[in-house]
């Protein structure tokens, strides 16, 4: 397996381990804390929309992308 292939094969199993219920739970209450939404939409596992206190939408985010924004807004505490 080439490297391509093997950061696409560790991209897709992060994807496949946070997609539960408890990391949607988890990361739903960690979104409200910051203004943001965290709303199901279509099948698969990028089903997610996250919506920005302006309303603003970003559709098409799996769990693991939601995790990765968390981990931003956790990042900039204090900095602001």
């Amino acid at each position: 397996m080439d490297d391509l292939a093997k950061k696409a094969a560790a991209a897709l199993a992060r994807i496949k381990a946070f997609d539960t219920p408890e990391n949607e739970h988890r990361l739903r209450a960690e979104l409200e804390k910051h203004g943001w939404k965290l709303k199901g939409k279509a099948p698969g596992k990028a089903r997610f929309a996250v919506v920005d206190p302006k309303g603003n939408e970003i559709s098409g985010s799996t769990l693991a992308d939601v995790d990765d924004l968390v981990k931003k807004f956790q990042s900039s505490k204090g900095t602001e």
